[in-house]
């Protein structure tokens, strides 16, 4: 892993804003633990590498500045942008520090702006409806295709300063069967008041008929939001108000009038799960003479795949959505197929999504003037949705063939990856023995308080039964490793924090097969009592 993950604070065990002396004792301590002339245990070099790193850059004014502007990238610019260029030269008097801010403020812009024109071509979305009824004679296999509708739209954002966004965008929509379309002009601009306060206004144009649009989003609290919105268009007038709390660490909820002319009320609670994804959503929209009341359910059986249910029941009658979600190994590339069910509807919709790219292709299998819905449709569409795993699977492995066939750079940097998580997760291990008498220590300090212990810790794959809490699970997903020393080495004044950087990057801990679903199950003891809490792999750590 790249050094742009690890959290400087967090590898010297110190909370932001510790002064330059405590970074210095803190170092001087870490130091005799890793120092290669004081240990020379697996682990303890690349250990000390970082943790001096850590000082090099939190003990300088000047580059802890750019650490606290622009993270680790921030430095490094700074680094290349400095006269001498050598890592760890950061003596600087005022004049210069001003023109190294000023240089490293334009890489960075630099930075972002050619990320955006990378990704400029490829922020918005292509929709083309298209319809396959049955023909003359009726048959699921005799089907008569015609196109429904095409439409394109596309965003463009320029960011003029940290606060200031302006978002410039298009959009069309073309009707096949009579070739007529509309056009639309989207202009937005997003800026940041006051800390918590973010004010957005919008205009869209279709012909003579301008629409403008007023939000405002304030924080509240940490936990809550609420969204203030008042639009004008040709019909009138209309104001909403969004209110979005945290009930709970899993449970989400939200509010929302619509005060136009047809007034409505819309109100939502989410439920996630912390360790494995899953979650179910109760949601409701009442409107006189339209409304939908209906749930969501989330199944997330492995990373990268999920399987959705959202049973509905509106004025029309009831419905069933069901969709299923898969992501490339790098996460840029997403696939959704979904099968939409209603007494006399049914359609199957295919969305491809790339960056900042959607591909939507929706087919109508049977439409709603065309009277109930057979039982022949509905298997028919059933077998389409439920083989597309099995297409895709048969589609990868038939790439993956082939690409063995033609070269086994593959499977070589496969190995590489794989001797590479070996070599890193053995020193893991060594700072987890060296960490030990540091560990023995620090407990030994808050027993005689009656203060923070750490009775046993794991990390790796989420739990599924008490035996599975070291070594393999049962379904091969990963493995679980004792960082018990690591959090008890890192208690101070009977209390551990850690930040919401990547867990993998602390010391001790190493990548699992886990990845971002990892989970963190910490036992500990404070004033006598004990507790169990989980956390996962982005979580703030807070204990007692």
């Amino acid at each position: 892993m790249a050094d742009g993950d690890d959290d400087l604070w967090d590898t010297l065990n110190l909370q932001p804003g510790a002064s330059v002396d405590e970074v210095g004792r803190a170092f001087r301590e870490l130091s005799k633990v890793y120092h290669p002339d004081k240990n020379s245990a697996t682990g303890g070099e690349a250990a000390f590498r970082r943790v001096h790193r850590a000082y090099q850059v939190l003990s300088n004014e000047t580059y802890r500045g750019f650490y606290e502007k622009y993270g680790l990238p921030g430095v490094r610019l700074a680094e290349m942008a400095s006269d001498d260029g050598a890592e760890g030269q950061v003596a600087l008097n005022d004049d210069r520090v001003k023109d190294l801010e000023s240089r490293v403020r334009r890489l960075v812009r630099k930075h972002e702006e050619l990320r955006a024109q990378r990704l400029l071509g490829l922020n918005g979305s292509f929709l083309l409806s298209s319809a396959a009824t049955p023909a003359t004679p009726a048959s699921i296999f005799n089907r008569r295709f015609r196109l429904h509708y095409s439409a394109l739209s596309y965003a463009v954002q320029v960011q003029l300063s940290e606060r200031f966004k302006v978002s410039i965008g298009c959009a069309s929509h073309v009707q096949s069967s009579s070739g007529s379309g509309a056009a639309k002009l989207m202009l937005a601009a997003n800026t940041s008041v006051v800390p918590g306060t973010n004010v957005r206004t919008m205009l869209n144009v279709t012909g003579s008929s301008p629409e403008a649009e007023l939000s405002v989003l304030r924080s509240l609290s940490p936990n809550c939001t609420v969204q203030q919105k008042l639009g004008f268009s040709r019909d009138g007038r209309h104001f909403s108000l969004q209110l979005s709390p945290w009930l709970s660490r899993t449970l989400r909820g939200g509010l929302t009038w619509n005060f136009s002319g047809d007034p409505s009320l819309s109100f939502f609670l989410n439920k996630t799960s912390l360790s494995c994804g899953h979650s179910v959503r109760f949601f409701t929209d009442l409107q006189p003479g339209v409304g939908e009341v209906g749930f969501r359910f989330k199944y997330k059986p492995v990373k990268g795949f999920s399987l959705k249910l959202s049973p509905t029941v509106a004025r029309q009658g009831p419905g069933l959505q069901m969709t299923c979600s898969k992501a490339s190994r790098d996460g840029l590339t997403k696939l959704h197929w979904a099968l939409n069910v209603r007494l006399r509807g049914l359609g199957l919709r295919l969305t491809i999504c790339r960056c900042g790219l959607r591909f939507v292709l929706p087919l109508e299998i049977w439409a709603e003037s065309d009277g109930p819905l057979p039982a022949s449709e509905l298997a028919m569409a059933a077998t389409l949705w439920a083989a597309a795993p099995f297409v895709i699977s048969l589609l990868r492995q038939g790439w993956l063939f082939l690409s063995n066939l033609n070269s086994d750079q593959g499977s070589d940097s496969s190995a590489k990856d794989a001797k590479d998580d070996l070599a890193v997760q053995q020193e893991a291990a060594g700072q987890r023995a060296l960490l030990a008498e540091e560990a023995a220590r620090r407990r030994k300090e808050e027993e005689a308080v009656n203060g923070l212990m750490i009775l046993s810790a794991t990390y790796g794959a989420a739990i599924q039964t008490p035996a599975e809490a070291l070594g393999r699970r049962s379904d091969g997903v990963g493995k679980r490793v004792d960082v018990t020393p690591c959090l008890m080495a890192r208690v101070k004044n009977s209390s551990l924090q850690l930040s919401d950087a990547p867990k993998s990057r602390l010391l001790g801990f190493g990548p699992t097969e886990a990845g971002d679903a990892a989970v963190l199950e910490i036992h500990y003891q404070f004033g006598g009592r004990s507790y169990t809490q989980s956390f996962g792999e982005h979580e703030v750590v807070m204990l007692p």
